[in-house]
């Protein structure tokens, strides 16, 4: 498969060993069979890497900066428990940030598959959400964060918000404590948030809520 299949069996191997590394469990069978799969999975996601910089679906140039910005998040976390290359980490932060201009926009010239980052708002949020969580310092972003601070007090998506409250508190923004609270309001009675249209991911429904209330979650948790 491309990219994004790949990763839908990749990231799930990531996280079992997480799993077991947090809660200190003991299950050598386990944790062999998803190393052995992470693996495979990390030597076809990396073969996904453009000449030009970043990834797309199939390694085609140019890069897409959503899909890029989901393989950095990826890679960041497959760190923690696989020996990942740092140095096409490295390229690849060095690309996403390369594609910036000067109102906080990540420019985005190639072709979106299966609608993934169709949106130029949530893609500015989520990648400036995926350079932060992957340890890029707040001070390099400085121009988008001002932009997603304006954002986050004009738009009415509960999942906008989410992705902009998340990056916002993890550059410790003063104005990511009253979009915590905002969220907080739009909860349904259920507890959930749902989006108003779409995700990065091009998701609806049911999945539009969980992801919409996940990444609600991430943000409250930021929160002692």
């Amino acid at each position: 498969g491309c990219f994004e299949q790949t990763s839908s069996t990749n990231y799930p191997n990531t996280l079992v060993l997480q799993l077991l590394d947090e809660g200190g469990d003991c299950v050598p069978t386990v944790a062999l069979r998803a190393r052995d799969l992470l693996a495979k999975g990390y030597a076809r996601l990396v073969g996904f890497e453009c000449k030009r910089g970043g990834f797309e679906w199939f390694g085609h140039d140019p890069g897409h900066e959503a899909l890029t910005a989901y393989g950095l998040l990826q890679f960041h976390d497959m760190a923690q428990v696989f020996d990942v290359d740092t140095a096409m980490v490295a390229r690849t932060r060095s690309w996403l940030l390369g594609r910036r201009n000067e109102r906080g926009d990540f420019v985005h010239e190639g072709t979106d598959h299966h609608g993934f980052g169709n949106s130029q708002l949530l893609t500015n949020a989520y990648c400036t959400y995926a350079l932060l969580q992957s340890g890029t310092n707040a001070n390099e972003l400085s121009r988008e964060l001002t932009a997603l601070a304006a954002r986050g007090k004009a738009s009415d998506d509960p999942y906008e918000l989410a992705l902009i409250a998340n990056a916002l508190g993890l550059a410790g923004h003063a104005d990511a404590a009253a979009l915590r609270q905002r969220l907080a309001s739009l909860q349904r009675a259920d507890g959930s948030l749902c989006g108003n249209t779409t995700s990065i991911t091009c998701s609806g429904t049911r999945d539009l809520a969980v992801e919409t209330t996940s990444f609600a979650v991430l943000a409250w948790l930021q929160d002692p």
